[in-house]
């Protein structure tokens, strides 16, 4: 395999050479004292990921009855994010651990960078396409179920994969043959264009700036939208309110005047010297009774009414910021870090920059827990399967 690599890679070139060579200081060396920790973190966050991500695909397909295409988006995520962690995370696990050197060849790297670029973009795509889905949901309201069909769905995620494919694909594969010359090191996986300033910073805004300012503009629309429908929403409500108050102000008035009517008919009965105690008590109770359980109704109705309007605001905005947070939380250093190692190799601390690439990852692994967290749903199913693995550990 070594000598296969050797003579299909073209020379390198001695600058990219002697700066990478400059650069070998700024790895911290994996002694006992790393590694092990190292190690045990990483498969940790291996684990983690595998299993949640799987857990979100299987409550998808248990649930596969009620499930609708905000539910579609999620599933194809868990699907992008399980082959970040089964793929992208071991096989570059075993490249850290080996102190940064690539064991499994030249052309085993260019396809490993291929599924990881494109589960990437992909990855971010998804992201739009939810943001974009829940402001159509609001825009469109009752014509969404007509419009957005399983079809349009599917239709949407073909052309993102085919979209992320391409996106870094070509330059993935043949940028060394285009310009005729490699950048790769012996034993090292990286790609060809890491140091080519104007591709690597057009691509990162395209990869991230353009993407994170949309994610935001959708998700402020969104949010506008979502305050004005609760704000026409709360009026409504208020409306109600003060119907049901009417009602029910009525209904006790004439309850009332029924028991006042009924008593009194008792008493005019009773000075006739007609005994019905029980009937009188029967009545009586049954009149009370009522009484009390319109008050117990407007009561509960106002209850409803106060938590039926705050509700969709809390539980929306959480969401949207959990979501923008974390988008710019995990991609924003590598992102950065890859732009300043473009113009200036020494200025980035080479085991800080493979941490953010390394943070980038970990979004996938958080991803489930976010949607477990937010709809009820997955979290169901998640408590279910937790129990069940935690019965097949004590049953062995």
């Amino acid at each position: 395999m070594k000598n296969l690599t050797d003579k299909l890679r073209v020379p390198i070139i001695s600058n990219a050479t002697d700066e990478n060579d400059d650069d070998s200081d700024d790895f911290i060396a994996m002694v006992t004292e790393i590694f092990v920790p190292t190690a045990i973190g990483l498969i940790i966050l291996i684990v983690l990921g595998v299993g949640g991500n799987i857990m979100t695909m299987l409550a998808y397909v248990e649930n596969r009855h009620h499930n609708k295409v905000y539910d579609f988006y999620i599933f194809n995520l868990a699907v992008t994010d399980l082959i970040l962690c089964s793929v992208s995370m071991p096989l570059y696990t075993v490249y850290t651990l080996m102190n940064f050197t690539w064991p499994f060849g030249y052309w085993f790297c260019k396809i490993w960078l291929l599924i990881d670029f494109t589960a990437c973009t992909e990855a971010t795509a998804l992201i739009l396409i939810l943001s974009m889905d829940r402001l159509l949901m609001i825009s469109l309201r009752t014509k969404y179920e007509n419009q957005i069909t399983w079809k349009v769905a599917k239709t949407v995620l073909i052309i993102s994969w085919i979209i992320s494919l391409i996106y870094y694909g070509p330059a993935i594969l043949a940028w060394n043959y285009l310009v005729g010359y490699s950048t790769a090191e012996y034993m090292d996986c990286d790609v060809e264009f890491v140091y080519e300033n104007d591709f690597v910073i057009t691509m990162s805004i395209l990869d991230f700036l353009l993407p994170a300012v949309s994610l935001a503009v959708i998700n402020g629309c969104l949010l506008i939208k979502i305050f004005s429908w609760t704000d026409r929403k709360g009026k409504s409500h208020k409306c109600q309110e003060a119907n049901t108050r009417q009602c029910f102000s009525v209904s006790e008035h004439a309850l009332s005047t029924q028991c006042y009517v009924s008593t009194s008919l008792h008493q005019n009965k009773a000075s006739a010297n007609i005994s019905m105690p029980m009937l009188r008590d029967e009545r009586s109770s049954f009149h009370s009774d009522n009484c009390l359980k319109s008050k117990k109704i407007g009561a509960l109705a106002k209850e409803n009414i106060k938590h039926t309007a705050a509700k969709p605001k809390l539980k929306s905005a959480k969401l949207l910021a959990m979501l923008v947070f974390s988008f710019l939380f995990f991609w924003s250093p590598y992102t950065i870090t890859t732009v300043v190692i473009s113009f200036c190799n020494k200025c980035v601390n080479q085991s800080l920059y493979e941490f953010f690439n390394w943070l980038l990852w970990m979004k996938s692994a958080v991803n489930p827990f976010l949607y477990a967290y937010n709809i009820p749903r997955y979290r169901q199913c998640f408590k279910k399967y937790m129990k069940m693995l935690g019965k097949c550990r004590n049953s062995h």
